[in-house]
């Protein structure tokens, strides 16, 4: 059975044997940056001022940012006589205007042009700025502490939709006029969705998850737009000339387009990925306020057609589900400590995904979150409250640390899959949702029994083609089933205490299985034997390294005549869907 059916003692018993890898598949499951989809490490971003603008009617959006930069000593290594150059992710449909390097400092206020257009591959989706100033030039000012580098970029692009629902995208629902006959229209929002590579087709960024900052997010909006949400708490709401900024937006029955904007301007965020960045804005009725026990302000945004009362009932269970994760006996660590004062949560009707756990702005398919407390079935019910509390969970795994990579991927979503049906055990029990669990174990049983199958952890070159089909059954059902296997060797309240321990250490930034690893192992009791050390990072190796599951065979040698002769003989191999006879892989056998 797979991972100790979950629940006995298997991986404690043939833990050491399991670890059957070479170097070479170790190498294979820890990718070098050095591929042509990743940018360069020596230029950082360290913080985001961003403002957009859409056209909602034509489907277009410009946009301007400011990019505060840090740049390693290793940068300047290479010819200091050749041009200052950085590379930065730019999604094919990105138009660049403009783009300039500033610099300021007590001593020299100087902006540099570039040396030639963008270089932009379309493929690898990175672009390559090279500015009219030298490396040696950027050195010497670098240098001084009071020196701030800043990348300013104007450009324009489209706002996707339809089935194509990533980036900046259309999301319509139909809305019933209470005023003109009962008779419906179309409301036209936009909604974002940046994760896995997204976010790059909204503004110039540096995509990846570890190279995280903070943002000041502004957005140019319709006046008459009801919902317009970022991250972070709105700061200031100004209204804007009109014969400067135009922002048409046809709404209602009787088709009107209005054309005023407003400028909404968010407090900055905490220092986050790119692919937590959220935007919301159009029309969607909301819940009043409640408080978290931490003081978090949580609301419910949803469309119109939808009763009051599924919000209500959404809003008290994300509640319910925030205070469980930041109580002492659980992470231990407020939500409020991310410097976010609120939580909003809404529901969409397109929405590729079930949801999304953006920092501050939950986005959820509408028919996932937004339930009847007393007409849903059960199923609904329950598969309503994991999907909350999958998405807090995240808060804490996945935006407070991050993944460096996505080949850890299930550092997300393995610990966050494993952590909603606790949370949700917590908060409704009668709910039972520990029965979806094992059957959750049980399904992903038949994709790891696939001579194709995945590793957990696996190889990632940063093709966004191949990040986003890491998002599958293996990274969340296995992964959680793994996380599940350490829960029952180490007790829940260990691993509970060892994760608050990995939290804080990684706070703002961003960790891989090892970093994990380490922590769990130092946390680990056990016996208090000698043979207990390591053993934490040797089970989760042997089931996020390696493809499939093993099949344990106990041979008992019934005819043996000396009592003292060996009666059990044990042997383990990778366990196929059509047997062993159909699917040798040596490098799993071992005499246990």
């Amino acid at each position: 059975s797979l991972y100790s059916l979950y629940k006995g003692h298997l991986c404690m018993m043939f833990s050491k044997q399991l670890i059957l890898l070479s170097l070479v598949a170790y190498l294979q499951c820890h990718p070098s940056s050095s591929s042509s989809f990743r940018l360069p490490t020596a230029i950082r971003p360290k913080h985001y001022s961003l403002t957009l603008h859409p056209n909602i009617d034509n489907g277009t959006f410009i946009g301007t940012e400011w990019i505060e930069l840090e740049i390693d000593a290793s940068y300047f290594d290479a010819d200091l006589s050749s041009n200052f150059n950085l590379s930065l992710n730019i999604y094919p449909t990105v138009s660049l205007n403009t783009a300039s390097l500033h610099i300021n400092s007590t001593s020299n206020n100087s902006v540099y042009a570039l040396e030639s257009p963008a270089s932009v591959n379309s493929t690898t989706e990175i672009a390559s700025l090279t500015f009219a100033v030298s490396k040696q030039t950027i050195r010497d000012v670098y240098n001084d502490t009071n020196t701030a580098l800043h990348l300013y970029v104007e450009y324009s692009a489209l706002i996707r939709g339809d089935d194509d629902m990533a980036g900046l995208y259309y999301s319509r629902y139909q809305r019933i006029d209470d005023d003109d006959d009962g008779r419906s229209y179309t409301v036209t929002n936009l909604v974002t969705q940046f994760q896995p590579t997204a976010a790059r087709s909204v503004f110039p960024c540096f995509d990846e998850p570890d190279f995280k900052a903070t943002f000041d997010i502004i957005l140019i909006a319709p006046a008459n737009a009801t919902t317009v949400l970022s991250n972070a708490a709105v700061a200031s709401r100004t209204s804007l000339d009109e014969d400067t900024y135009q922002c048409p937006w046809t709404i209602g029955s009787d088709n009107t387009t209005l054309t005023p904007c407003v400028r909404v301007t968010f407090e900055r965020t905490p220092i986050m990925s790119t692919y937590l960045v959220a935007i919301v804005i159009g029309s969607y009725n909301v819940t009043d306020v409640q408080l978290s026990h931490d003081n978090t302000t949580q609301r419910v945004y949803y469309p119109s057609i939808f009763d009051a009362s599924r919000a209500q009932f959404a809003l008290d269970q994300s509640v319910r589900v925030l205070n469980a994760f930041g109580d002492a006996s659980v992470f231990n660590i407020p939500y409020a400590d991310s410097g976010l004062s609120k939580l909003d949560s809404i529901g969409v009707s397109d929405f590729a995904a079930g949801a999304m756990e953006n920092y501050g702005l939950v986005i959820y398919r509408s028919s996932r979150l937004l339930v009847d407390r007393e007409s849903s079935s059960q199923n609904a019910k329950s598969q309503q409250l994991l999907i909350i509390a999958h998405e807090l969970a995240h808060q804490w795994f996945g935006n407070l640390v991050s993944p460096q990579w996505w080949d850890d991927i299930w550092l997300n979503e393995g610990y966050a899959t494993f952590m909603s049906y606790y949370a949700a055990t917590l908060v409704e029990s009668e709910y039972q949702v520990n029965d979806l669990k094992y059957a959750a174990l049980s399904n992903v049983l038949l994709d790891d029994a696939s001579v194709y199958t995945e590793a957990v952890k696996k190889t990632l070159s940063g093709d966004p083609a191949e990040i986003r089909a890491a998002f599958n059954s293996i990274t969340y059902q296995k992964g959680m089933g793994v996380i599940n296997t350490i829960a029952n060797m180490m007790g829940m309240h260990e691993l509970l205490r060892a994760i608050e321990t990995y939290l804080r250490q990684y706070a703002f930034g961003t960790a891989n299985s090892s970093a994990l690893a380490t922590v769990l192992d130092a946390a680990y009791t056990g016996d208090g034997n000698d043979s207990d050390e390591g053993v934490i990072s040797e089970v989760m190796d042997a089931y996020i390294l390696q493809s499939g599951f093993p099949l344990i065979s106990v041979v008992f040698d019934a005819d043996a005549e000396d009592e003292e002769e060996d009666l059990m003989e044990i042997t383990q191999q990778r366990f196929v869907k059509f047997g062993a006879r159909f699917y040798e892989d040596e490098t799993m056998v071992e005499q246990v």
